[in-house]
């Protein structure tokens, strides 16, 4: 009895010993399991924490590129706007002097609508005579270079228009120019040239006048052919003559007359109040009268 009862609490003592060693080892694989879980979520919440980061860098890089594009669409519609609405017509053409493209005064200035010029040879558009001037400052300028010229520039329907043209070499080969049109000014300058010339002349034909020495009753002939070559050359006029009454008003006679054109004078020919009453009398009643035909 004592045998089977030694056998028996040492078969529960093996048991009990098996039973803790099993809650041992299931103590220690929570304990490991546990330790990983708590790996993973570290690792988690560290991705996500970087995550979080990159996305809020990615965002303030993208906002950044947004805003700088914003800005740089912006700038380009300024720039086109005032590309557009400038006044002076502003022309791209490439080395072989063909026009890329215009804006819209450039379209005007030429009497072209938009987009006809494109294609055109810059050559077909100068005056020959200075065609060959302005290409040749196109071709020498080098890159960023600027150079300011005039033209005469052809417009569509054939009149020629006078223009500055300030010519620039752009970094990708292209040539810009920019057409001011100073017609009007060469006009308004020409005319103050004629009228300094015209003045110049009228003072000299006053000096001429006041030295003659024919004037006497000897030479009044003379001093009439010289008046009349003078002021016709001072005035640019066709015909200048000098006409005298007969004593009694009823005639004029022709003392000198001077063809400018055929630098001819001649005298002589006598008008008759029978056959112009009008133009006598607006003779003696006016002194100066504007008569293209004395028969009226």
């Amino acid at each position: 009895l004592d045998t089977a009862y030694e056998a028996l609490v040492s078969e529960v003592d093996a048991e009990l010993q098996r039973s803790k060693d099993s809650r041992v080892a299931l103590l220690m694989r929570l304990e490991s399991q546990q330790r990983w879980l708590l790996i993973l979520v570290g690792a988690s919440c560290l991705l996500a924490m970087a995550g979080a980061a990159m996305a809020i860098r990615f965002q303030g890089e993208f906002s950044d590129r947004w805003r700088q594009h914003a800005a740089t669409r912006q700038k380009d519609e300024r720039y086109r706007m005032l590309v557009e609405h400038a006044s002076d017509g502003i022309f791209i053409v490439d080395r072989n002097a063909t026009i890329v493209d215009a804006n819209a005064s450039g379209f005007t200035m030429l009497g072209a609508p938009p987009g006809e010029l494109a294609g055109l040879s810059l050559r077909d558009l100068i005056v020959a005579d200075a065609s060959s001037s302005l290409l040749r400052r196109l071709q020498d300028l080098k890159v960023g270079e600027t150079a300011v010229t005039e033209g005469r520039f052809r417009r569509r329907d054939g009149t020629e228009l006078i223009a500055e043209a300030s010519l620039k070499n752009l970094p990708d080969g292209s040539l810009q120019i920019v057409l001011r049109d100073v017609t009007a000014r060469h006009v308004a300058d020409e005319s103050r040239r004629e009228a300094e010339e015209t003045a110049r002349k009228h003072q000299e034909a006053l000096l001429r006048l006041g030295k003659l020495e024919a004037l006497s009753l000897d030479g009044i002939q003379a001093a009439l052919t010289e008046t009349t070559e003078v002021v016709a050359d001072a005035i640019r006029a066709a015909r200048i003559g000098v006409w005298l009454f007969t004593s009694d008003e009823t005639k004029l006679r022709c003392a000198d007359e001077f063809d400018l054109k055929l630098a001819r004078h001649g005298s002589g020919l006598e008008l008759d109040f029978q056959n112009f009453p009008d133009f006598f009398r607006s003779l003696t009643s006016s002194r100066v009268i504007d008569a293209h035909d004395a028969s009226r």
